[in-house]
Order: C-alpha cells, then sequence, then structure tokens
C-alpha cells in the first residue's frame, strides 16, 4: 500500500487535483469529464490531457466509460485513498471527528484534510463507506465496536511516541459513549485531543428560523429523522431518540428517551435514529 504526496506534484497537477476534490465533496459529483476539468480549471486541453495520464499512472484517478449519452466518453474519478495532502501539514494528536448527517456533500475541507493526514483511524459502524473512501490506503484503520481495548492503546501509545495524527470517526448522537475510551486512553498518554463537527442534527436545531415540521435525513442503513410531531405509529424500530426544547436562559437542552418515555410536548423537537428498512413513508417537509 502506498500513497501519493501532493507536495510533490507538478503545479497543472495539483490545479487539477484541487479542482477535482471541489467537485467530489462540495458538489457531490461522483465522475467528472474531460471538457468539464478543462472548462473548469483554465488548462488547456493538452495539459488536462497529460495530467489525467500522469495521475493514472499514479493510480490517483479512476477511468470509467460512459454510454449514457448515447456516445462513448471516459470519465473520470479521485482515488482519494492514494492521495497525501503534505502541503498544510496539522497539528498531530487526536481528532474527534462528528460526522452529523454523515453525507459526503456536507464534508468540510478541514475535516477532509484531518482525515486524508491521518495515520490511525477509528471508526464506528454508523459511518458510511463513502466517508471511510476518504482515509488513505495506508492508515490503520480499525472499528471500535470490533477491536479491543488493548490494541486501541497499544496504537494510540504508537501514535504518540511517532507524532502521528489519530482521528476518531463517529456521530455523537448515537456513539459517544463509545469514544469515550479513545478519549481517556490518548488523554492519559497525553495526546491532545482536537474537535471536528460536520453539519449535524443539533446544528439544525441551533437556527432557531429553521421551519419545518419533519426532515429526513439518510445515511448507509441509517435515517436521522428531525420531526415536531411525534406519536405512538411513528417510535418503533427506534435506535435512538432524543428529545430537545430550549430553556430559560435559551440554552439547548438534550434529553435522551426511552421508547416509552415520549409525550406529545408542542414545544419540543425530536430526533430519531432508526434502520433505514423501518422509516416511515413520506416525504419530509
Amino acid at each position: 500500500m502506498y500513497s501519493v504526496s501532493y507536495k510533490s506534484l507538478p503545479l497543472s497537477t495539483k490545479v487539477v487535483i484541487s479542482y477535482m476534490i471541489l467537485e467530489h465533496l462540495i458538489n457531490d459529483k461522483k465522475y467528472l469529464t474531460f471538457k468539464e476539468i478543462v472548462e473548469n480549471t483554465g488548462l488547456c486541453s493538452r495539459t488536462v490531457r497529460s495530467v489525467l495520464q500522469q495521475l493514472k499512472r499514479l493510480d490517483l484517478v479512476k477511468t470509467l466509460i460512459d454510454i449514457s449519452r448515447g456516445n462513448r466518453r471516459h470519465i473520470y474519478r479521485l482515488n482519494f485513498n492514494k492521495l497525501r495532502l503534505t502541503n498544510c501539514r496539522i497539528e498531530d494528536g487526536l481528532y474527534l471527528i462528528d460526522i452529523g448527517f454523515g453525507l459526503r456533500n456536507h464534508m468540510t475541507f478541514k475535516a477532509f484534510r484531518i482525515i486524508n493526514q491521518s495515520d490511525l483511524v477509528f471508526y464506528t459502524s454508523h459511518v458510511s463507506s463513502r466517508i471511510l473512501e476518504l482515509c488513505r490506503e495506508d492508515a490503520r484503520k480499525y472499528n471500535l465496536q470490533e477491536v479491543t481495548n488493548d490494541v486501541i492503546e497499544e496504537e494510540l501509545n504508537k501514535s504518540f511516541i511517532h507524532g502521528e495524527i489519530v482521528s476518531v470517526i463517529y456521530d455523537l448522537l448515537i456513539d459517544f459513549e463509545l469514544i469515550n475510551k479513545c478519549i481517556d486512553m490518548a488523554q492519559k498518554i497525553g495526546l491532545k485531543v482536537h474537535y471536528a463537527f460536520l453539519p449535524s442534527p443539533l446544528q439544525l436545531l441551533l437556527h432557531k428560523t429553521a421551519n419545518f415540521k419533519r426532515m429526513l435525513f439518510k445515511r448507509g442503513n441509517i435515517a436521522i429523522e428531525i420531526t415536531r410531531e411525534l406519536g405512538p405509529e411513528n417510535i418503533s424500530g427506534i435506535i435512538k431518540m432524543y428529545r430537545t426544547r430550549y430553556g430559560n436562559c435559551n440554552e439547548l437542552i438534550i434529553e435522551e428517551l426511552k421508547n416509552s418515555d415520549y409525550d406529545e410536548d408542542s414545544d419540543c423537537t425530536y430526533i430519531l435514529y432508526r434502520r433505514l428498512s423501518e422509516v416511515i413513508k413520506g416525504e419530509p417537509t
């Protein structure tokens, strides 16, 4: 396994890679055409063709032939796991990355840089494969629900000794208890703990002007529902359920509920996590 250093590449290659990162992460484009790359980078066709050939040799792009529009054309996708961003090295330590809604087009450049530069990655089963695709191929990766405490401690010690970057990718609302052991071990060893957040249900609720009755987000096999209307008919199959409301000092109060604890309080908003096969039918409003 290997990764290619961004810093070692020619300027024209960096321009193409930077454009592809933007389109894949922010605009959620799965593939890009040759014409799009030429028009949006300002490079001439000959230069772009040469860059794409170089990226293919380095295994930094995946190429497919698209026949959906009646004619054959090549389309390109960046192989994130082969790329190492060394032009803006981040501080060593352990980074807690809350994936929030877990959508790739919600990814921030800061979170992407952290994940890309991480030598060691811990994650939970609630993190989608599309997020994990951003990890480098040569990074050491562990599912927190499958690894022992001894392995976690050993890997964290190794990272501390070698000055490595560690990421813990998780969902704050449903995985916090699981990642506590990583935080405790890191602090005991002396690893500095940092935080990074992607858009999440809590951030949405902090915008009081948001006007909705029900919103639904799909993340892998998990559905995240934010609703102001809750009844006994739509609490089956819940993995986790939270009630949120504003307190007397305008602070956001969050309570975890059991299925039998809910009440129909019009002043509250509920955050529900359930398996996708158990999502209530109906479009979010």
